[in-house]
């Protein structure tokens, strides 16, 4: 049984639903910005087993919420706004602004730019997360994510989905290397 949480990010296709489902991922979030109202829901309705989220970097009181689980919110450098924060808001933001918040656990660590932040750097974020228990959004090496296992240090991952090659078709290789280890 795996210990590590994962949030299947950036869903925009069905064959990536299916996937991550088949995987028994803790949650799948479409993104607001790459997919639309109707493909949401023809997506959505065929998965089950997982928790539905939606992704948005505006803000959101007026979106539909109902028929998703939850929030997850793309924070931008600045956010001041802890009126958004509820039990279904998931923050996505970079350590410094997750330091800011009441009580971090359950929220997303970004960082887009993993591959230049020095190996100290990487650990604050790596421990920061653990302890707090933050999932990760970085892009970890299959040699990084191994060394984080081994360490016990890793509360959660976000991984994410992709374009098709074609309709239908996608190659899951990398992805499958990934769940390899965590379900190792």
């Amino acid at each position: 049984m795996r210990d590590i949480k994962i949030i299947a990010s950036s869903i925009s296709n069905l064959t990536d639903a299916r996937y991550f489902a088949a995987k028994i991922v803790d949650a799948i979030s479409f993104d607001l910005s790459k997919v639309n109202r109707d493909e949401y829901f023809a997506i959505k309705d065929w998965v089950e087993g997982v928790a539905i989220l939606l992704e948005t970097d505006e803000e959101f009181s007026d979106l539909e919420i109902h028929e998703a689980d939850g929030i997850i919110y793309n924070v931008q450098d600045g956010f001041q706004n802890n009126d958004v924060l509820s039990n279904s808001t998931i923050v996505s933001a970079s350590k410094s602004i997750l330091e800011t918040l009441p009580d971090p656990s359950g929220h997303i660590i970004r960082n887009h730019s993993w591959d230049q932040v020095n190996g100290d750097s990487k650990q604050l974020i790596i421990d920061f997360a653990f302890e707090n228990q933050c999932y990760l959004d970085v892009s970890l090496s299959l040699d990084e994510l191994e060394s984080i296992i081994e360490s016990e240090k890793l509360f959660g991952i976000v991984c994410r989905g992709g374009d098709e090659e074609k309709v239908g078709y996608k190659s899951f290789d990398e992805l499958d290397d990934m769940f390899d280890l965590m379900d190792d």
